[in-house]
């Protein structure tokens, strides 16, 4: 197990100075991508989380939350596929990668809107969106076929329920297999990731809202790119996903700022 002096000492992974942050990395690719239809091993037992639903959907509404979001706009378009066809799990629950290919194929033909220029990214994230749609309940397992529970879901009863299938149900570990200790780690410390990008101005740099969770945590040491990149390919991507964050565009040979929306904000301070 990699412990938090372990992280400090890596020599190979840790440099001193920082010059670029990609968006994707490739070790954390690889590690996804050689996963299969998996993800990772996820385990169906119950989910023991610290925190009870903070973001409910009174609060959401009250709050004034736009939803048009890319993980709103991808989780509606896997509903309604699996409502309309059949699809069966395989034996250990997962979709085979038949059901990945036709969802692509069809997201290609109807120009469907999405962040993701390479398809082996935004077949990650239909794994993981599945994921969550699983842990969530609003797809289930009936005799080893996909089932949709419930459809009629408004936006906000959506969003509230995947956010929160995200933020506190869900073993982060399963969605970031990587590094599974890193994972569980940081999704221990999420509210004080989340603490780092709320009180930092609404654009800001990677490495250096990351570079100050590490100060608090002790999660890696300072401008330790492995840690940066893992954090970016994993949480900040699905923040982006759920419309919190915004990554903005960059010259080349630059490093990557992120805005925090104004929606983001919101939903944040209600997570909190």
């Amino acid at each position: 197990m990699i412990n938090k002096i372990d992280r400090k000492n890596r020599k190979s992974l840790h440099i001193k100075s920082l010059a670029i942050i990609p968006a994707y990395r490739t070790s954390h690719y690889n590690a996804l991508t050689n996963q299969g239809t998996n993800l990772a091993k996820i385990s169906d037992s119950a989910i023991e989380g610290y925190y009870s639903l903070l973001l409910n959907h009174e609060d959401s509404e009250n709050a004034n939350i736009k939803y048009d979001c890319f993980a709103l706009r991808l989780a509606r378009f896997l509903i309604g596929l699996i409502s309309k066809n059949t699809f069966t799990f395989n034996k250990s629950g997962y979709f085979e990668d038949e059901f990945y290919k036709i969802s692509i194929n069809i997201i290609s033909a109807e120009n469907f809107y999405y962040d993701y220029e390479e398809e082996e990214i935004l077949i990650i994230h239909l794994k993981q969106l599945i994921h969550l749609l699983k842990k969530s309940g609003i797809l289930i397992n009936e005799n080893g076929n996909a089932v949709i529970a419930a459809e009629n879901y408004s936006d906000a009863a959506l969003f509230s329920e995947l956010f929160n299938t995200f933020w506190n149900k869900t073993k982060w570990e399963d969605l970031f297999p990587s590094d599974p200790d890193a994972a569980r780690e940081l999704r221990r410390d999420r509210n004080l990731i989340k603490d780092c990008i709320l009180k930092n101005s609404e654009k800001f740099r990677i490495d250096i809202v990351v570079n100050q969770f590490f100060e608090l945590t002790g999660f890696a040491a300072e401008n330790d790119i492995f840690f940066i990149s893992f954090i970016d390919f994993y949480l900040f991507s699905w923040l982006k996903n759920f419309g919190i964050l915004n990554y903005l565009k960059k010259s080349r040979n630059q490093p990557v700022y992120i805005e925090l929306t104004n929606n983001g904000r919101k939903i944040l301070t209600l997570a909190g």
